[in-house]
């Protein structure tokens, strides 16, 4: 049936009435069931007409004779036959046929589609749901048909009482508090879907947002928001369920030969930076961006369930393929367990981090019922103590002792606290200003900065007492990009073989050869290129919190 199908139809007495739909319709004749197409739906309409003349366009022959109607079709033969009667018309008796297998079937799936779009859509109304498909308002979503059953879960996330303003007051009618209540109704209904925690209301109202922008309004006709702002119609056969299970791919570069291919994630939404989506790893508890996805959109990830647990479900079905195995004998169960315990791992690294951040986010466990070797110390190692058997007399005197030669410290937050530290970055400071290293100015626009931070060394002297602190400011070279902050590296180290030379000649013209050690040689260098660096810490100007230095000349750590 052609839902949406609007016209008129005129009747012998001048009086008109409203089509509402269009379709075919089966009926039993004589016990047989027969299709008629193209077949109008009037409410108002008391009795079912059947026009002769269309029978004739269809392709059927009409005989009347002797207040006798036939029926014939040019392969079935003779269909039916009826006798006039009063007013001149044929009545024709027939009934409705009973939907096949088939019909029950196509109406299952479509209300499946349906109810998976809809879930796809935040829980949109399905009668917006079906204009949006109706009307093409979007690309990629199919043809729908609302379900019979009612969605329980909007019934939990929607359900309100209905309010009406005092009359004569239309500042009552809040514009954007009317849009709030919708956006937190959608986010709602999505977290009791999949029972999703509550921590991930800012990513589910993020997606709320993507698909109020994609949905049907009254604001805009027979548009979307998003098509009325850019000018193009946009596509929705990306959407998936919120809180779905997602099986991301790992690339090859962050895994081994041995590691799996992919990593079972929760959707959350589509990432902002990138044409990929947006997950989350439970286990690892990181977050995930990736293009490669496979979606199982009918499962819930269980987030009653412990991470401990899922990890012993993975040892346990790494346990069951073995056990088709022949058991190993006792010496190859000892020789294998350093290869059983390092199997057992599970890495929870996340898809563009660093490898820093994959080590961190992997931990081994022992298999039950598999002893791990006992290890033997090198025979260099024999009278070394481990660090992880002292007494806490000798962790007290390794402290001391480590304090006493002055270990170099790894943060501007620890050197602060010293005066000596505190005086060494001024005179750095101060250095870089003389040598008028830079100039401060306002920042740029569309242009990169580059941050900057402090190396601490402490220099001992031949007794192994602490001669002097060092403390440099250099810049974060790793973020400069090659042709665009840089075109040229420098090496501050001389080659060898140059030495060599200088050598050689002083050696055989007789020179004298003298050694210098010049302060900050390397921050004399000029520089061609703009770059701008971003205020040092512990160093910014008050009021100009904002401004950046221009380089005039090269910092440490520069390409």
């Amino acid at each position: 049936m052609e839902e949406g199908f609007c016209r008129t139809v005129k009747l012998g007495n001048d009086t008109t009435m409203a089509v509402v739909a269009k379709g075919s319709i089966r009926v039993q004749i004589n016990g047989i069931t027969q299709v008629i197409s193209d077949v109008y739906f009037v409410p108002e309409l008391k009795n079912n007409l059947l026009s002769l003349g269309q029978l004739q366009e269809k392709g059927l022959a009409i005989l009347i004779q002797n207040d006798t109607c036939k029926v014939f079709h040019p392969d079935k033969g003779l269909i039916t036959h009826t006798n006039i009667r009063g007013n001149r018309m044929f009545y024709l008796i027939a009934s409705a046929a009973p939907k096949d297998l088939m019909c029950l079937q196509v109406e299952v799936v479509l209300e499946k589609e349906t109810q998976l779009w809809h879930y796809r859509f935040g829980h949109l109304n399905y009668n917006e749901l079906n204009t949006l498909a109706c009307k093409m308002m979007v690309i990629g979503l199919p043809s729908l048909r609302s379900p019979k059953k009612i969605c329980t879960t909007c019934l939990i996330g929607k359900q309100q009482r209905g309010q009406l303003t005092v009359v004569y007051t239309p500042q009552q009618n809040g514009v954007a508090k009317r849009k709030n209540r919708t956006i937190m109704n959608a986010v709602r209904t999505v977290l009791n879907k999949r029972q999703v925690p509550k921590v991930f209301w800012s990513e589910v109202v993020r997606w709320c947002v993507h698909i109020q922008n994609k949905s049907s309004t009254l604001v805009v006709d027979q548009r979307i928001p998003e098509e009325t702002w850019s000018g193009v119609k946009p596509r929705v056969d990306y959407f998936r369920i919120f809180g779905c299970v997602a099986h991301a791919h790992i690339p090859d570069q962050k895994r081994n030969k041995l590691d799996d291919k992919g990593k079972r994630c929760v959707f959350l939404r589509v990432s902002d930076e990138s044409k990929a989506y947006k997950l989350f790893d439970p286990i690892a508890k990181k977050v995930i961006v990736s293009r490669d996805v496979v979606f199982e959109e009918d499962k819930s990830w269980d987030w009653k369930r412990t991470e401990e647990e899922y990890k012993v479900d993975v040892l346990d079905w790494e346990e069951k393929e073995n056990s088709d195995d022949q058991e190993p004998t006792q010496n190859e169960e000892a020789d294998n367990g350093d290869i059983n315990q390092s199997a057992s791992s599970s890495s929870s690294s996340e898809m563009g981090s660093s490898a820093n951040e994959e080590n961190d986010g992997e931990q081994e466990f022992l298999v039950e019922g598999r002893a791990a070797r006992n290890r033997r110390k090198p025979v260099w190692m024999v009278d070394y103590e481990e660090e992880t058997n002292l007494s806490e007399e000798e962790e007290s005197l390794m402290a001391m002792m480590m304090a006493e030669n002055g270990s170099d410290l790894h943060s501007f937050e620890e050197a602060s606290k010293s005066m000596k530290w505190r005086e060494t970055m001024n005179m750095e400071i101060k250095t870089i200003e003389k040598n008028k290293m830079w100039e401060l100015t306002d920042a740029p626009k569309g242009v990169k900065h580059i941050g900057v931070k402090w190396i601490f060394k402490t220099k001992l002297n031949e007794s192994g007492n602490i001669e002097k602190y060092k403390a440099k400011l250099v810049a974060k070279g790793y973020a400069q990009r090659y042709e665009v902050d840089y075109t040229e590296v420098f090496a501050p180290v001389a080659r060898l073989d140059t030495v060599r030379v200088l050598l050689a000649l002083a050696a055989q013209c007789g020179w004298e050869v003298f050694q210098l050690d010049v302060k900050s040689a390397f921050l004399h260098g000029k520089l061609k290129e703009e770059v701008f660096v971003q205020q040092s810490e512990g160093f910014v100007k008050k009021g100009k919190e904002d401004k950046v230095y221009k380089l005039k000349k090269a910092l440490y750590d520069l390409k």
